[in-house]
């Protein structure tokens, strides 16, 4: 994948105010066409992401906090530490967070991220966003794909988040009901990771206030 894919990007003609729109949009700039349609690979090129498997039930989220992979890169913690505050029912009626610092025309944005959890202590906040997979763990890129990264950039910033004192973006990787031990993990506080994800935004014409 080309790293600089941003600077061939060419907005969309009409942009819409959803982190999955804005998410679309970047998968569509930032992989080659000729990934396009390859067998085996699907509609969404050579990284496609499948549809979501499943719910995030209690279980499911004690596994993603004991998980040694998620604990190298945030520290020693444990699923007694955390808070379920959202889980996303799936459902089209379901009412969605906004997101007021981004906006498309002037709308914010408006999404609903798969499970949102808070640390007791610190007020950490952790946003999962489960995706399936058929690449092989040894064809993922370690630094993630730049479309998941920023539908949670989008997520990081829903209003009642805006004030944590850190927002954790984990895009949890799942392949044949089984979940991999290659994820992506980004940080609100890191600067390069926002500076990147508020220029593909402007890019597809959105705000930020």
């Amino acid at each position: 994948m080309n790293r600089n894919w941003i600077s061939d990007a060419v907005g969309p003609d009409n942009p819409k105010a959803t982190p999955s729109a804005f998410a679309n949009w970047v998968f569509k700039s930032s992989v080659p066409t000729r990934y396009f349609g390859s067998p085996g690979v699907g509609s969404n090129g050579d990284y496609r992401l499948e549809k979501k498997q499943g719910t995030a039930d209690h279980r499911l989220i004690d596994l993603t906090i004991e998980m040694k992979w998620l604990r190298e890169r945030i520290g020693p913690t444990s699923s007694s530490d955390w808070i379920k505050e959202y889980v996303d029912p799936h459902d089209d009626a379901a009412p969605s967070f906004s997101a007021s610092k981004l906006r498309v025309a002037n709308i914010p944005l408006q999404g609903r991220p798969d499970v949102v959890l808070r640390h007791k202590f610190d007020g950490t906040v952790l946003i999962i966003e489960r995706k399936t997979t058929r690449r092989h763990p040894q064809d993922i890129p370690t630094e993630g794909w730049p479309n998941v990264e920023a539908q949670l950039w989008c997520y990081s910033w829903i209003d009642e988040y805006v004030d944590a004192t850190e927002v954790l973006m984990f895009g949890q990787l799942w392949q044949d009901r089984k979940m991999l031990n290659v994820h992506f993990l980004w940080k609100r506080s890191d600067q390069h990771h926002d500076a990147c994800c508020r220029t593909w935004f402007e890019r597809y014409g959105g705000t930020v206030e």
